[in-house]
């Protein structure tokens, strides 16, 4: 409930830059996801500029035109999103996004499991 609250709080005023580090952190899918809807319904409300600071990839995919990938405290890595996250070029993203891919994999699985 915090999180959403300070998300509101934040996004309340309008500002023209919103600096949101984690947004998404210690949510459930469902939440995160329907927090990501929030974010992008009103971005396009406003046309404010979001910076995002976030290790949830699917959130930066779907929130982000533009990127900076760091490893190791450097940018490894930047581009158009949808360019950057579609050629993966990079290793450590490329292993980044397989990571994600896999947790995804073994929750959905676990979900499955346990409704049956």
């Amino acid at each position: 409930m915090k999180q959403r609250l300070l998300t509101a709080m934040g996004m309340s005023c309008s500002p023209a830059l919103l600096i949101m580090d984690e947004p998404g952190k210690g949510m459930d899918f469902v939440l995160r996801s329907q927090i990501t809807a929030m974010i992008l319904a009103l971005r396009k409300e406003t046309g404010m500029t979001i910076l995002l600071i976030t290790h949830d990839l699917e959130m930066a995919y779907k929130l982000s035109d533009y990127c900076y990938v760091m490893g190791e405290g450097k940018i490894i890595a930047q581009g158009e999103t949808q360019a950057l996250f579609d050629t993966a070029a990079d290793t450590t993203l490329s292993r980044l996004l397989e990571a994600e891919r896999e947790m995804t994999r073994f929750f959905m699985e676990k979900r499955q499991a346990e409704a049956d």
